[in-house]
């Protein structure tokens, strides 16, 4: 029986996330690792950047309810802040995607 290999610092998990909002914002490869170079020049960076490819993967992987769940969630929250703000315009169109989420 092999043993599981050692969970990732708070450190790596901070790294590999700052990745993933570099690869959502649409970096390159080169970009990132050039940069992650610069910040962090004693990490690896291409393990940093595969460990925020996994997260990738695995959201990609999620339950559609959960997704679902998650989605009319943040439209109430953002309803909610919308109408606080006095945006009655935007928080209407919140309230219509609130509405379509029903199917």
């Amino acid at each position: 029986m092999t043993a599981a290999p050692p969970a990732p610092s708070l450190a790596d998990l901070e790294r590999a996330e700052q990745m993933l909002r570099w690869i959502t914002t649409g970096a390159s490869y080169t970009e990132i690792i050039q940069t992650a170079r610069q910040q962090w020049p004693t990490e690896d960076p291409a393990r940093l950047y595969a460990s925020a490819v996994e997260q990738l993967t695995s959201a990609g992987n999620a339950d559609p309810a959960i997704i679902r769940g998650f989605a009319i969630e943040a439209a109430r929250e953002l309803y909610r802040r919308l109408v606080e703000n006095g945006d009655l315009t935007s928080a209407l169109k919140a309230l219509k995607l609130l509405y379509d989420f029903q199917g």
